[in-house]
């Protein structure tokens, strides 16, 4: 009985280590020519999640639906190195263009984590980056669905600066200064 209750404790413990140490683990700071967008994109609208666990299987342990950046953005790479919760703040390394914008197309979730069953929600906007910026704020932008099918109803904006801001330092340490930007309307096609 005493080893069972060993080998029970010797998992939770470590467990509970892997998990909060990756909870406080430090992201790195971005390089010369880039900034990290820091926002937040989510839904009201339910996602029927019973209806996808049916069809598709996740693939791994981040949540049922997770978002990356757009692939037609020059903000990331063609991966999925920017993979956050769907909902959850997300810190997105981008390069700064010569004119001193990053452009953001939009951000692809994938439901159940599987490439082929995805929607797209578009922002279309350019941020300006002022000189020596490194963290850069988006903002929260809350979509509404009208049906099962993800079509946009509204698109709106909210300013959550001073927690993300806060968070930031935890992730990035003290010296990460989250910098609010100008926002315009991108003229991307």
């Amino acid at each position: 009985m005493n080893r069972k209750k060993l080998v029970a404790t010797v998992v939770l413990l470590t467990i509970a280590f892997f998990g909060l140490s990756a909870e406080g683990k430090k992201l790195k700071a971005p390089k010369k020519g880039e900034v990290v967008v820091v926002g937040k994109c989510y839904s009201e609208s339910s996602i029927d999640q019973k209806f996808f666990d049916r069809y598709f299987r996740t693939i791994s342990f981040r949540g049922p639906n997770t978002m990356v950046a757009g692939y037609q953005s020059a903000v990331a790479k063609k991966s999925r190195d920017n993979l956050s919760p769907f909902g959850d703040t997300f810190y997105q390394y981008a390069k700064v263009r010569g004119d001193g914008k990053i452009l953001i197309e939009g951000y692809t979730v994938f439901l159940r984590q599987n490439s082929w069953a995805h929607f797209y929600l578009p922002v279309n906007v350019d941020l300006t980056i002022p000189e020596g910026a490194k963290y850069v704020y988006l903002g929260t932008i809350k979509y509404t669905f009208s049906n099962e099918y993800f079509e946009i109803d509204d698109i709106s904006r909210a300013d959550d600066f001073d927690e993300e801001a806060a968070t930031l330092k935890k992730k990035f340490g003290d010296k990460a200064e989250l910098v609010r930007v100008a926002i315009s309307e991108s003229n991307y096609p």
